[in-house]
């Protein structure tokens, strides 16, 4: 049901810009495709869940595209790194076999530079996870990032950077 709301409010962002012309399509396709990836994912990667799309263009020029997952299950450095290069490699291949997406990219570069990706981790029970595991890994700017939550005594929480890795770096051991 989520999958049609969604659909249908592309459908209506798209519509209400205005002109059914090259930024608008352009975006409407990148989101095509995000959708695509996510519906793929989830059926292929059963702790994977998407709540969240977004990204950023110019004219006619998408420059970053942003899918948020909720993960089930604690993952380790690895499994993170892992489950990004899985979301960034099925992304990249959906854009470039979308066919009303090849004359874009003859003109104009999108890669995992242009590719936001969050990952969102909990237990198997749904609770938080907490340091020393990772909460949060994240793509951004070409960068993978492991970040761990901290809960005091008195209950504030902060979030704490463990680690940031070049995505190319990273995925040279997988």
């Amino acid at each position: 049901m989520h999958w049609l709301l969604s659909i249908i409010f592309t459908l209506f962002l798209c519509q209400s810009c205005g002109r059914y012309e090259v930024a608008c399509n352009t975006t409407c396709m990148f989101d095509d495709v995000s959708l695509k990836t996510a519906q793929e994912l989830e059926k292929e990667v059963k702790s994977l869940q998407l709540i969240g799309l977004g990204g950023a263009s110019d004219e006619d020029v998408v420059k970053m595209k942003k899918l948020v997952f909720r993960v089930n299950g604690k993952i380790d450095r690895n499994r993170g790194t892992l489950l990004i290069h899985k979301i960034a490699k099925k992304y990249l291949d959906n854009v470039k076999d979308h066919d009303l997406l090849k004359d874009y990219l003859e003109t104009h570069s999108f890669s995992y530079n242009n590719l936001t990706i969050v990952l969102i981790v909990y237990d198997l029970s749904g609770k938080e996870v907490l340091h020393p595991d990772y909460k949060y890994v994240n793509l951004l700017e070409g960068l993978i990032s492991f970040k761990t939550l901290f809960i005091s005594e008195n209950g504030a929480s902060h979030i704490e950077t463990v680690e940031k890795i070049p995505y190319e770096e990273a995925i040279k051991d997988l």
